[in-house]
């Protein structure tokens, strides 16, 4: 079967049987800041871990502007158990900074109004706005064609055959996109992260994932049990 067609067979399955099997969720909508913010906790975890830190978040702190001018530990200690809690608390701040710094308020619904690449090279412009940040605040926020990717569910489309193993996560995400339809891509991170946190972690658990029979990551796994075993059990 040529490429293209496998691809797209792979992407039918995780648009349909996966997404269903996993329970799959469309992000919750909000205002265009908030999606930004809440990109920073969800990358590379989990939705609950994600969910329950950034509702964290806006209990501990009264506004954003809190945020802003709070110590890093502080934010951070509100974070966690999120991993790399820190990192994340600087990323925030940064982001709340560099929106005040260019707006003087953390209004940015503006942004709905503006084209799809008028508003992507706003979002670009912020220091602390990185790839994963931009591209998710466009399909969440902006209703735009983008696909976030992250370390986990690059795995994932590695594994999967989608991607080629030695691309960088910038053209990755961009090589992904062209394979899929703009009214196709909303719930293609939620799936594929539901994925990277059940099954294909980085050890993978490949028996229960109802990709395994379509994986070629998979397949070579269990063809490679299947060789151990039988050297094993060679008589001497």
């Amino acid at each position: 079967m040529p490429a293209l067609a496998v691809k797209a067979r792979i992407w039918r399955r995780l648009l349909s049987t996966v997404r269903r099997d996993l329970h799959v969720r469309l992000p919750h909508s909000r205002p265009v800041l908030e999606q930004m913010l809440y990109a920073v906790c969800r990358r590379n975890c989990s939705r609950d871990l994600a969910d329950a830190a950034f509702s964290r978040l806006k209990s501990v702190f009264s506004d954003w502007n809190e945020v802003r001018v709070s110590a890093v530990r502080e934010v951070a200690d509100a974070l966690a158990p999120l991993p790399d809690a820190f990192a994340r608390a600087e990323q925030l701040i940064g982001l709340l900074q560099d929106v005040f710094e260019s707006l003087y308020s953390f209004d940015l619904e503006g942004l709905r109004n503006k084209p799809s690449q008028q508003a992507a090279k706003q979002l670009a412009r912020w220091h602390h706005a990185d790839n994963f940040v931009v591209a998710w605040t466009l399909q969440y926020a902006l209703d735009t064609h983008a696909l976030p990717l992250d370390e986990s569910t690059h795995r994932v489309t590695v594994r999967l055959g989608l991607i080629s193993p030695d691309q960088p996560l910038a053209s990755a995400a961009s090589a992904l996109q062209r394979q899929v339809r703009k009214d196709d891509a909303p719930p293609v991170y939620e799936t594929l992260s539901a994925m990277a946190h059940q099954f294909c972690l980085p050890e993978p658990r490949c028996q229960g994932c109802c990709m395994r029979s379509c994986c070629p990551a998979a397949k070579a796994l269990t063809h490679a049990s299947a060789t151990n075993l039988l050297r094993r059990k060679k008589p001497r």
